[in-house]
């Protein structure tokens, strides 16, 4: 299993970091490959929420079936996500994705300080070796680039007229 972690500081509060965080159709207009989100489970967001996440990836697009996991606002949130089928690369199956996104949040001023992890594990086996030499530099890419994305969407809807 891989993982990957970032801290970043985001200039607005945990409140609205956290609300941010917690509407999962929101992901699109951050994440790098994802197209949409939608709810399947009927209520307000909290542990056992499930989603449908659509993805692209290198080409191929991918459903992504997911479950909140933790929910205690405003401090952490965390998502499993499972590839809905295997993942196929020519006529090789790699096997299922799983990811695990948590988010911790913790006051720091007048901002936050948010602690971003992504656990993952890419197949199993010798292709799950294969699969993380493929896709692992891309994955800290998007990683970086949706924390980024974050940090400049929260700061923009925290300015004056924003």
């Amino acid at each position: 299993m891989g993982r990957l972690q970032r801290e970043v500081f985001i200039n607005a509060p945990p409140a609205a970091v956290f609300a941010f965080l917690a509407e999962p159709e929101r992901l699109p207009t951050w994440t790098p490959g994802v197209i949409a989100v939608r709810r399947t489970s009927p209520g307000p967001v909290g542990v056992g929420t499930t989603t449908e996440t659509q993805v692209e990836a290198f080409g191929v697009q991918q459903t992504l079936l997911g479950r909140c996991i933790a929910f205690d606002a405003p401090r952490t949130l965390s998502v499993q996500n499972v590839t809905a089928t295997p993942i196929k690369v020519g006529g090789v199956t790699v096997g299922t994705i799983t990811t695990i996104s948590t988010s911790v949040l913790a006051p720091e001023g007048a901002g936050t300080r948010l602690r971003a992890s992504l656990d993952y594990q890419l197949g199993s086996g010798f292709m799950a070796s294969i699969a993380e030499g493929i896709a692992g530099p891309k994955m800290q890419a998007d990683f970086d680039t949706s924390l980024q994305n974050l940090k400049r969407l929260l700061e923009q809807a925290q300015a004056p007229g924003g």
